[in-house]
């Protein structure tokens, strides 16, 4: 947490001029509802739906809630949610944000990853963000976000009235994570944050 994997999301977004962009993000809360991403996710597709074959159709509609009856078949909702994507990109290319998948539900997450490993030349992109100890979609790369170094976190205190040296104090704190840095900065004074006072001992939790 604090990492800066939703920020990272963010940019993608901000310049994604000619792009629809799909995004939801993983909730403790919903993390027992089959399905709820993925809901989430494909909710603005929704006047797609009537494009798929009938069996693909019928079950995307049925894990969505749209009809009633029985547990659809996880190949028919997979299989339904690639092709989802690939109508939707005919028209525009489709960038794909999930956030905090940690927390997307089972059958969303199976739904959304039998979908990418089988994009191909579809004019589609995805970014999942997910903490180090959760699991991510198998077939997917992965990158590790590092921890703020020396120069990029004086860079990000600077704006906000921090000396260098203490900075570089809060940096050996924190672990540079960048939340983390903002939020203890913000608990220091602006004497503290000019380093003309001492910092207090102990540091804020």
């Amino acid at each position: 947490p604090g990492s800066g994997k939703t920020a990272l999301l963010g940019a993608p977004a901000e310049d994604s001029d000619g792009m629809a962009v799909l995004r939801c993000t993983g909730t403790q809360d919903e993390r027992g509802l089959p399905y709820a991403a993925l809901h989430a996710l494909v909710r603005p597709l929704r006047s797609l739906v009537a494009e798929l074959v009938p069996a693909q159709r019928d079950a995307l509609e049925l894990a969505l809630g749209v009809t009633v009856g029985g547990r659809p078949a996880p190949l028919l909702v997979g299989a339904a949610t690639l092709s989802l994507l690939d109508v939707a990109c005919s028209g525009a290319p489709v960038l794909v944000l999930i956030d905090d998948l940690q927390w997307i539900d089972v059958e969303s997450r199976d739904a959304i990853g039998f979908a990418v490993r089988r994009l191909a030349d579809d004019a589609v992109g995805v970014l999942f963000a997910v903490r180090p100890d959760g699991a991510g979609v198998s077939g997917v790369e992965s990158y590790d976000v590092p921890a703020l170094d020396q120069v990029e976190a004086v860079v990000l205190l600077a704006a906000r009235g921090v000396a260098r040296s203490v900075t570089l104090r809060l940096l050996e704190v924190t672990g540079g994570n960048p939340l983390a840095l903002v939020e203890l900065a913000e608990l220091l004074d602006d004497e503290q944050r000019r380093g003309a006072a001492p910092l207090p001992d102990p540091m804020p939790s």
